[in-house]
């Protein structure tokens, strides 16, 4: 049986890109192991980096946010606000000047490293990832890339040494070998190379035909187009993969030759719209609203990323402080119960 899911809510382990800690009952990752399709991300942090052995003890997003949600709680709200703000001293007893614990100061410096490296790669795609994708990835691989807190799916083309094997062995099917979600990081390069890669007909795989790219034409990492600016752009296909923002980023046809949008500047628009724009230009009526309207468009959808984001974290913020509140509250009620019982014990009797 499949399992069930309401969604997909997936927790990437910032020092493996196969591994994700089960969230709930773990459907989601049941899910993608029974039919068999890799599932991968690039929210790495890089060995090298001083924030390395932070993030290597806290592992992974969910107890990232829950540091950054105790910590927070501890400071009482001062630390999301701004966390270069945190006073030497706890603010749970005003003027005696109880400095923190030494257990309480280790974690606030541990939450500083931590939020600051989520604030930086809000993405969920690390250079260190990227990196790493491109060269534990086998040329034909086709798996499923969880970045922005989104699915896409991901293809490295073959290298011009692999398609030259493939043309000496002839063409060969996947391996039907299975797919573990990344719980054994050791085994995650093994696991990516053996694992099946064909979970959608018309998608190129491994045993793709060599035509498909050109013989000097190297190895790259693909994600498919699925935005919805592109429906009407029937030879944008694949968008390459070249940096963590899409900056550098290159779209390619289904034969993986470099396309250009139909629309150009109006990317996603239908034939007949940019006719009828065109018409305009050669008759001097341009109108520079659309071009507003276009970069008010492309705020908008960004605004809209950060503040789900920002959601996201307050949900689980605000989850973090009801429990650590609900605790208090009943050790304050034992505490309390505890000193009627005793009062009433010293009661003397005349």
């Amino acid at each position: 049986m499949m399992p069930k899911t309401q969604s997909l809510d997936l927790n990437p382990v910032f020092t493996s890109l196969t591994s994700f800690r089960p969230a709930g009952d773990g459907g989601a990752l049941q899910l993608f192991a029974q039919v068999n399709i890799p599932l991968v991300h690039g929210w790495l942090v890089d060995p090298s980096s001083p924030e390395y052995p932070v993030l290597k003890r806290v592992r992974d997003y969910d107890n990232a946010v829950m540091l950054i949600a105790e910590v927070d709680h501890l400071t009482r709200g001062k630390f999301v606000v701004d966390d270069n703000a945190i006073p030497h001293e706890s603010p749970e007893s005003p003027g005696v000047g109880r400095m923190w614990t030494e257990e309480e100061r280790a974690k606030i410096e541990d939450a500083v490293v931590v939020k600051r490296f989520l604030d930086s790669t809000s993405g969920q795609l690390t250079y260190h990832g990227l990196f790493h994708l491109a060269t534990t990835l086998q040329p034909g691989s086709l798996v499923a890339l969880f970045v922005n807190s989104h699915l896409s799916v991901l293809y490295k083309s073959p290298g011009p040494r692999s398609r030259a094997q493939e043309k000496g062995k002839g063409v060969e099917g996947s391996s039907s070998a299975g797919w573990s979600n990344g719980q054994n990081g050791a085994s995650s390069s093994n696991q990516l190379a053996s694992s099946s890669s064909s979970f959608s007909p018309g998608l190129p795989t491994a045993s793709s035909p060599p035509s498909l790219h050109s013989e000097n034409q190297e190895s790259a990492l693909y994600t498919l187009a699925t935005d919805q600016v592109f429906l009407h752009e029937s030879s944008i296909v694949w968008e390459r993969l070249e940096d963590i923002d899409g900056g550098w980023s290159t779209f390619v046809d289904a034969e993986f030759v470099k396309a250009v949008p139909v629309g150009g500047d109006w990317a996603g628009d239908t034939v007949e719209g940019v006719l009828r724009r065109t018409e305009m230009v050669d008759v001097g009526e341009v109108d520079m609203v659309d071009h507003a309207l276009a970069r008010q468009l492309q705020a908008e959808e960004h605004e809209h990323y950060v503040q789900e984001q920002q959601r996201r974290r307050n949900t689980r913020l605000v989850a973090q402080q009801e429990i650590q509140d609900k605790k208090e509250q009943r050790e304050k009620e034992k505490r309390e119960k505890k000193e009627r019982k005793k009062a009433k014990g010293d009661c003397v009797i005349m």
